[in-house]
């Protein structure tokens, strides 16, 4: 039983021990952790919720989608206006066209109905 008691008083020396050497690491790592509550206010202050960024964004997002639109509606206005116009430039070139065939001929119909004239006239 001594054996045991002796055995138990050298754990407990042991463990006395440890603990004696244990406590500065413990005050270093809590030394730490007071100055790490400093320098997360210094960053809380640079910084804003998560909540407030995410409305931001979400506000950004629907601003830029509108313009998106409003600039598709417009360019869509635009492109039709142009299709238009190129459409009725095409109908004015093929307008043009028919009318320089005709005039094309105008001599020779001048000089089929002057000879006619002349046949006639005899």
């Amino acid at each position: 039983m001594k054996l045991t008691l002796e055995i138990l008083n050298e754990r407990l020396k042991a463990m006395n021990k440890a603990l004696e050497l244990q406590r500065p690491e413990y005050e270093r790592r809590l030394d730490d952790l007071n100055h790490e509550n400093e320098r997360i206010k210094t960053v809380q202050k640079d910084s804003i919720p998560r909540e407030v960024f995410d409305r931001t964004v979400a506000s950004m997002n629907d601003k830029y989608e509108s313009r998106v639109n409003e600039t598709n509606n417009r360019f869509d206005r635009i492109v039709d206006d142009l299709r238009k116009d190129i459409k009725d430039l095409s109908d004015y070139k093929k307008q043009q066209e028919g009318k320089s065939k005709l005039t094309q001929y105008i001599p020779w119909l001048i000089a089929f109905a002057a000879l006619l004239y002349d046949i006639f006239k005899k």
